[in-house]
């Protein structure tokens, strides 16, 4: 999906992936409707020199099969999460607060 490849197994998973990638896409959706924080935040890549000392500090490159696997986590883990709460399972887990409002002029 991110890449130019044009190898075997890119031929033999290049439908699969089109269709996770549709799905992800949907699924973003529907997570952002829901208030969900788009945590798609900047990464840096730190090059070392021989001695161990950082050399160069730059963005990292972002790719959407990186989100693709994020929104499928996610999918996995909220079903985990109600089944656990049903159960009275006690479990660690994060809530963020709503939004706030903001007001349009």
């Amino acid at each position: 999906l991110d890449s130019k490849r044009d190898d075997e197994k890119a031929r033999q998973h290049g439908d699969r992936l089109v269709v996770m990638a549709e799905c992800a896409g949907l699924m973003l959706k529907h997570l952002h409707s829901r208030g969900a924080l788009d945590m798609d935040i900047p990464e840096v890549s730190i090059r070392l020199g021989e001695d161990g000392n950082p050399e160069e500090v730059r963005p990292a490159p972002r790719y959407f099969s990186q989100r693709i696997l994020e929104v499928f986590m996610i999918a996995a883990h909220e079903p985990v999460a109600r089944a656990l709460a049903a159960a009275g399972v006690p479990a660690v887990y994060r809530v963020h607060p709503p939004p706030a409002k903001r007001v349009r002029r």
